[in-house]
């Protein structure tokens, strides 16, 4: 009976040491959906929400969804050559996605417009663009 019992505990011993490796894309998967949850909607500025974020372990794509007021959507529409750049920028210094960076992972930023849901742009930043820097 009592080596029925260790093995009991030795097997709950290693399910739960296994539980503790998750992998760096699963838990930023997880991370990404708890702070959905957790989170969101927020406004990072007048006019925009951030509504989600995702992270696709198959493509290592990490996804902000905003959804932008009918004057921002007038205001992004206007200024879509330099938004690229302006998010690089933004991305470069943010010390909040530097354990993203070190991993290499991919920066897609989708907005929509919030009176009719089209997209207004969308953009994905690569390693090599923010590694370069």
């Amino acid at each position: 009976m009592m080596r029925y019992y260790i093995s009991i505990l030795s097997l709950l011993i290693l399910l739960t040491c296994s539980s503790c490796f998750e992998s760096f894309d699963k838990s930023l998967q997880r991370e990404a959906r708890e702070f959905t949850e957790n989170h969101c909607p927020q406004v990072p500025e007048p006019g925009t929400l951030l509504d989600s974020t995702t992270y696709d372990i198959t493509s290592r794509t990490y996804t902000l969804w905003y959804s932008l007021s009918a004057a921002n959507a007038e205001v992004y529409s206007a200024n879509i050559s330099q938004l690229h750049q302006a998010l690089l920028e933004r991305l470069l210094d943010d010390v909040n996605y530097k354990s993203l960076k070190d991993h290499d992972v991919i920066f897609r930023y989708v907005y929509t417009s919030q009176p009719n849901g089209q997209v207004i742009y969308q953009t994905q930043i690569t390693p090599n663009e923010y590694a370069r820097k």
